[in-house]
């Protein structure tokens, strides 16, 4: 088992394509909370709708980041042929599969917690004085952690994305068909009543339960997010198991 964490490890940090995707996200997001909390009025002050943690809304703009490289974790090497010298030198598909995704899991939640403690220090700094919160406040470092989380999520869906499919450019558009079409266009579609509710289960709106502080409408409670999110991620990642065993490689 060892020796597999070892190849999987060398393989995820020698592409430029994991320092490039990570590089954006550690760019863009607090960029994200700086430009939010620059452009945030002092006249928030005392509104009840305000929430300090706007500054983590740049998980929707990085999540693009997270799912390309979970995307390419695994598609190329169907492309190149790699993969039928991965399960030679390890018979157990399951094995090899579950380490790239624990791997890659791991390496998702330090980047996320990185990244989303930076954005939420910078994002604080830039707001008006009086209306910034510190980490000790209620439920402000579950708001960090849980903007982490999401990335982990959108990673390890196009990770599971990326097996199922065995082919980049196919499982990239799956990819943006589902976060930004599907999901962006469908709560749309529904009844007027019923869009609020629809858009809380997208993507994107599970991404917003996650990080609110202060209860608000169009979005679920975050123990439901986090549920949500784990029932979207196994609906890909069980049948990419199954079918890896059973499929030529």
């Amino acid at each position: 088992m060892r020796d597999v964490i070892a190849s999987e490890w060398l393989k995820l940090r020698s592409v430029r394509s994991t320092w490039w995707a990570l590089g954006a996200a550690f760019f863009l997001m607090p960029l994200t909370g700086l430009l939010i909390g620059m452009n945030t009025s002092s006249d928030q002050l005392g509104n009840p709708s305000y929430d300090a943690l706007d500054t983590l809304t740049g998980t929707a703009i990085v999540q693009f980041a997270f799912g390309v490289l979970g995307v390419l974790a695994i598609s190329p090497e169907y492309g190149t042929g790699l993969i039928r010298t991965t399960f030679a030198a390890v018979p157990s598909r399951s094995r090899v599969i579950a380490v790239k995704a624990g791997l890659l899991a791991a390496v998702f939640a330090v980047a996320g917690t990185v990244i989303s403690l930076v954005t939420f220090l910078v994002g604080q700094a830039a707001l008006p004085a009086g209306l910034g919160v510190s980490l000790g406040d209620p439920g402000v470092l579950r708001a960090v952690f849980g903007a982490a989380f999401y990335m982990v999520f959108i990673g390890m869906f196009g990770f599971a994305l990326g097996a199922l499919i065995r082919h980049t450019q196919g499982a990239l558009s799956v990819l943006m068909a589902v976060v930004f079409v599907i999901m962006g266009i469908l709560p749309s579609l529904v009844p007027q009543s019923l869009q609020d509710s629809v858009a809380a289960y997208s993507f994107t709106g599970l991404g917003r339960s996650l990080i609110v502080v202060k209860p608000v409408d169009g979005v679920t409670t975050p123990l439901t997010a986090l549920v949500l999110c784990l029932v979207y991620a196994a609906v890909v990642l069980v049948p990419a198991f199954i079918l890896t065993n059973r499929r030529d490689p």
